[in-house]
């Protein structure tokens, strides 16, 4: 005849069970949906920035990092209230105040460690673009570039690194529009855009994207562009929209966004 276990021992068996189990790793990993969770109020800073983010015809923002919040708010389920303002402010805002998420934002040596990093969305290659009609097809050097006057968008990833590189002249301006019509209009010699980002502030100022050609690209201004949040961020916070990020990359729904837009 079988003798059955004691209550003691049965007992034993099923808490080494339970801690085991998927669930339980859930409940100490704070991945467990929370259906009754209480919506948080985030502060959401932006520019203008295409084809990330921009002002379309009806003067609606929109773009691939837009779409990118969009989602990741639906998942985290806070309500979501974009703020637009020039980069300079934007930034400002976000080391300064906490549970605030900035986007898209370059991430570059200088920013690391002032921020908390949620995700990445890609990788941009700015150029240094000239008027065609100055420089033809004819590639530049640093040398000749810092020669000239560059316009960059203030507090800028590409103003944090000209600046740190030394040498290079550079004009501030509140938003790199500004630096398009400094171009056209000779009052500097370079500005810094990307290719698609510059073709679609062209294309909305009224310009020929034509007229332009890229004379010099730089490593040290090529870097990703992410997500990020106030250092001093509730930690909570923060781990739950890292989370949610990281489950928009494994769905495939950030490649979906971006092949989209781009």
């Amino acid at each position: 005849m079988q003798r059955q276990p004691s209550n003691h021992i049965f007992l034993w068996l099923l808490l080494c069970n339970f801690i085991a189990s998927p669930l339980t790793q859930a409940i100490e990993n704070n991945y467990l949906p929370q259906k009754n969770l209480t919506k948080t109020t985030i502060k959401v800073v932006t520019e203008t920035y295409p084809p990330y983010q921009f002002l379309n015809e009806n003067g609606k923002l929109v773009g691939c990092s837009v779409d990118i919040v969009n989602a990741l708010f639906k998942l985290t389920k806070d309500d979501l209230n974009i703020q637009i303002m020039p980069w300079a402010r934007a930034y400002i805002t976000a080391l300064n105040t906490k549970n605030t998420l900035i986007f898209s934002m370059v991430r570059n040596h200088i920013r690391e460690d002032k921020f908390i990093w949620i995700g990445t969305i890609m990788e941009d290659i700015n150029y240094f673009w000239g008027l065609k009609r100055k420089y033809g097809q004819t590639k530049l050097t640093r040398t000749e570039v810092k020669q000239g006057v560059t316009a960059v968008s203030r507090a800028s990833s590409n103003d944090q690194l000209l600046s740190d590189l030394n040498n290079f002249k550079l004009q501030r301006v509140t938003n790199i529009n500004q630096a398009v019509y400094m171009l056209i209009n000779n009052r500097v010699d370079f500005i810094v855009d990307t290719k698609i980002g510059l073709q679609k502030r062209f294309k909305k100022i009224g310009y020929d994207f034509l007229k332009v050609v890229p004379v010099l690209t730089m490593s040290e201004l090529n870097h990703k562009i992410s997500f990020a949040m106030n250092i001093n961020s509730d930690p909570k916070i923060v781990v739950r929209y890292q989370h949610a990020y990281q489950q928009l990359i494994n769905s495939g729904k950030i490649a979906k966004i971006l092949a989209q837009c781009l």
